[in-house]
């Protein structure tokens, strides 16, 4: 068994990283890691940048019109009209956004899911004037 760089824990023969500390023990694994912190914090200057041009108002009205919507639909809950505004509303929270990315791997984007939500609304607004 091998030491550790860093923290001095024994480690396996051959590992690329402590199972301690996380330090690199050899180096194709530090440029490993620094190819993955150099693309993350990419990641997340590009996502402050659209944070603040935007980003954050449709962020904003993701949440407005879920609540209203979700709303909405338990006002009508008879109707079969509030299966929609539901679904419409639950749609447009950016919690569920983050959901589904998870399970996709990259989060759909807010507009798309704003279009979603809003197609379902207006089912639901269709079949409460039609009925």
């Amino acid at each position: 068994m091998d030491e550790c760089r860093e923290c001095g824990t024994q480690i396996p023969d051959g590992a690329n990283f402590c199972q301690e500390c996380g330090a690199p023990q050899n180096e194709a694994a530090a440029k490993a890691l620094y190819r993955y912190m150099k693309r993350h914090a990419g990641e997340l200057a590009e996502s402050a940048d659209n944070a603040g041009s935007g980003g954050d108002l449709l962020t904003r009205l993701g949440y407005a019109l879920g609540w209203i919507l979700v709303v909405a639909g338990f006002v009508v809950v008879p109707n079969p009209a509030s299966g929609f505004l539901i679904f419409g509303g639950i749609v447009a929270l950016p919690p569920i956004r983050r959901l589904l990315g998870r399970q996709l791997g990259q989060p759909p984007g807010m507009s798309r899911m704003l279009l979603v939500s809003l197609t379902s609304a207006a089912i639901g607004v269709g079949v409460i004037v039609l009925s």
